[in-house]
């Protein structure tokens, strides 16, 4: 049992972006994931890039740029037998009869891990399979419910906030914790420039993790982002078909305290091609020592590829990312949005 929890911790673990480089522990790894195709092929350099509901995730205060009701999902198959899905919806909330300004998103995010066989330590160390547990298995995962709300305070200012409810669960072992993510979002004076910024996964408690471990702060980081829209790069100016889109943040971990800044750099073209969009992706993750991860240079790299069109009103994109992780594996997301 013991070696099960283990494998299930280091399964979850795996996803949190090469967390397991550096020391220090935290509960619910998987908060680190970025959620959406989009992002993810763009090197998740989205705080200050996102425009959609996905917001509720990466920048709370960009939320109000949802002027029309949104829908969004997402299917992850990562490595090490580990999967999630993310569910995502955003509107005015004058549309749904509240008397208030703003924008409303809710969002889950499920995370699972395949099921492990139970095994028995014995005396003087070392494990076995027991007869009567060969049909024995237990699995890990997460989930996260998350409530939102975005307001534009200022003419070139937005702030936001998301409410949400954490689940972690390796084996027999549950635990539930609440946290509040902050984000803003400005306007700059330069056109096409955009600053974000988001405070993640603030909370004054400690999740309860397996028996016998001790309980573990959720991880806290402060993200920072600039994006830059240009609407026309190769076509006419009185007939353009074309956008780049370009996004950089950096991440500071403050819990816990000894993991180490990342930047994260990612670009979008866009061409239009009898009325749909296809937009190529790639990204980099400058995470590790020296910007580089032990997984690898390669491991930095985000790859990505979308298509969208209007039906008529209805825009619908979709979305697909491929993301190396070195010897653990590779992951693959492909996601949805309806506007």
């Amino acid at each position: 049992m013991k070696r099960l929890l283990i494998i299930a911790t280091v399964f979850m673990a795996g996803t949190a972006l090469f967390a397991a480089e550096f020391g220090g522990v935290t509960a619910s790894p998987y908060l680190n994931l970025g959620v959406g195709a989009r992002p993810s092929g763009m090197g998740e350099a989205y705080t200050a890039v996102v425009d959609n509901v996905d917001a509720a995730w990466w920048n709370p205060g960009a939320l109000v740029k949802v002027e029309n009701p949104q829908f969004a999902l997402m299917h992850n198959q990562n490595f090490g037998g580990t999967a999630y899905e993310y569910l995502a919806v955003g509107f005015p909330a004058e549309q749904i009869g509240l008397d208030i300004w703003g924008t409303i998103g809710i969002t889950a995010l499920l995370v699972r891990v395949d099921d492990i066989q139970q095994t028995k330590e014995m005396e003087g160390g070392g494990y076995s399979y027991e007869q009567e547990e060969r049909d024995e298995y237990y699995g890990a995962g997460g989930t996260v419910l998350g409530l939102s709300y975005s307001w534009q305070a200022a003419k070139m200012f937005a702030v936001g906030a998301t409410l949400k409810l954490i689940n972690q669960k390796v084996a027999i072992e549950e635990g539930w914790i609440p946290a509040l993510d902050i984000g803003i979002l400005t306007n700059t004076n330069m056109e096409g420039f955009d600053l974000g910024m988001v405070f993640q996964n603030i909370s004054f408690m400690q999740m309860n993790q397996v028996e016998g471990a001790p309980d573990a702060p959720l991880p806290l980081n402060l993200k920072f982002g600039v994006s830059y829209k240009l609407p026309r790069l190769f076509t006419a100016e009185n007939d353009p078909r074309d956008k780049l889109t370009c996004g950089v943040d950096g991440v500071l971990p403050l819990v816990p305290a000894n993991m180490p800044f990342r930047l994260h750099l990612g670009f979008e073209y866009g061409y239009n091609i009898s009325n749909t969009w296809v937009k190529p992706r790639f990204g980099y993750r400058f995470n590790g020592n020296n910007f580089i991860s032990d997984l690898g240079w390669f491991a930095g790299f985000t790859f990505g590829f979308g298509v969208s069109r209007n039906f008529d009103g209805v825009d619908l994109a979709i979305d697909y990312a491929f993301i190396p992780y070195g010897v653990l594996g590779d992951s693959h997301r492909v996601g949805m949005n309806i506007n």
